[in-house]
């Protein structure tokens, strides 16, 4: 897995090794292309001229199922911003780290799903795996405490929300919090085990919810809300638009504002309603979508029957009618990943041209392009 920031300067990638990393990114000395061939025969390194690697956390609890990167030191301008944070997920648990220009990686803290809502009062120990998470808008670039949540989907279909608090961490590793006694810097460097830290508890959900029947197959936060509002999709054919509301110290609640499925009555068909599983999912923030020009984003989600929809989030709309906009024509490869791309403005042709394009991955490895 992998995930770009939205500057294009930092990558962050997540492997079945257990291992997650953080590489700054240079992608105007990307300009020449090289063959399956060459690549394969080449020694493993990482090319100077297009990535450097800042750093690696190892020895996740599983292998990363996704990761996140949240902020960067170059989108408002501001020289005197701090280094990125890297969400990583391995099992049921969050890593949040850092890798300090010069210095070792250090993990800041680790977020703890906890036990589901219907899970036996009397099991705190169970536990259900994070599939993927998001973080909202409302404060990446400054990241001050108190307005940012991060949500992760998980396994059984349901959500957990963390705050945000990205500065009390930052200042905790750096021995800064007055009211930590654990306040010494060595406790925080990457341990390679990541075992809890001497001294200091993981954080734990702030709101929990039973979201979808299934897994969880995608969460994204909406841009243009107050850093409120998220969207879920999952394997059950259904997307929910939530809003996280706060409900005391410590606590927040989920909201549900608008839903809808994609999924057709098929009866006792199950080989139907399977093709209708909602396999992979992207949300295209609609500064010009090549979908659909008139909302402010537009879910994408595909399918395990190979089909593509779009479906508008519109504030306004309480419930949103999904678009067919592509189909296998085999019909036999399901939607193994879906991701937008918004072309750089400097590098583009002049004349027409889409501002972003949408790229599909299937399962036959096939890529698909819309412009």
């Amino acid at each position: 897995v992998f995930a770009l920031d939205s500057s294009g300067n930092y990558l962050a990638s997540g492997s079945f090794d257990r291992s997650a990393a953080l590489r700054r990114v240079n992608l105007e000395s990307a300009n020449s292309a090289q063959s399956k061939e060459e690549l394969s025969t080449e020694e493993e390194k990482d090319d100077e001229s297009v990535t450097s690697i800042l750093g690696t956390l190892p020895e996740h609890t599983g292998w990363v199922r996704g990761v996140r990167i949240v902020g960067d030191s170059g989108s408002s301008g501001r020289e005197e911003e701090n280094d990125p944070f890297l969400l990583s997920i391995g099992c049921n648990l969050i890593n949040v780290w850092e890798c300090p220009h010069g210095e070792p990686t250090r993990r800041l803290a680790r977020l703890d799903a906890g036990p589901s809502p219907g899970d036996p009062s009397d099991e705190s120990f169970r536990r259900h795996d994070i599939l993927c998470l998001a973080v909202s808008h409302s404060n990446v670039g400054g990241l001050e405490d108190g307005a940012s949540h991060i949500v992760a989907g998980l396994v059984d279909g349901t959500l957990r929300a963390f705050e945000g608090r990205w500065g009390s961490w930052r200042e905790r590793a750096n021995g800064n919090d007055s009211g930590n006694e654990y306040g010494s810097r060595s406790l925080y460097d990457a341990t390679g085990s990541c075992s809890p830290f001497e001294g200091v508890e993981d954080d734990f959900p702030v709101a929990a919810i039973k979201a979808h029947e299934g897994r969880v197959t995608g969460v994204h936060a909406l841009p243009g809300t107050d850093g409120s509002d998220f969207v879920s999709v999952g394997y059950d054919g259904r997307w929910c638009h939530w809003r996280l509301a706060n409900a005391g110290e410590g606590e927040a609640s989920f909201s549900l504002l608008a839903d809808g499925s994609i999924q057709p009555d098929c009866g006792n068909d199950e080989a139907k309603a399977n093709d209708h599983r909602i396999s992979s999912s992207t949300l295209i923030p609609c500064i010009a979508s090549p979908l659909n020009d008139s909302v402010t984003s537009e879910l994408v989600v595909g399918t395990n029957g190979g089909e593509i929809y779009g479906i508008p989030m519109n504030e306004d709309e309480k419930v949103c009618v999904p678009r067919k906009v592509y189909c296998e024509e085999n019909g036999d490869a399901s939607i193994t990943a879906l991701s937008s791309a918004l072309w750089n403005e400097g590098r583009r042709n002049e004349g027409d041209g889409a501002d972003l394009s949408l790229v599909a991955g299937t399962s036959s490895g096939m890529l698909h392009v819309f412009t």
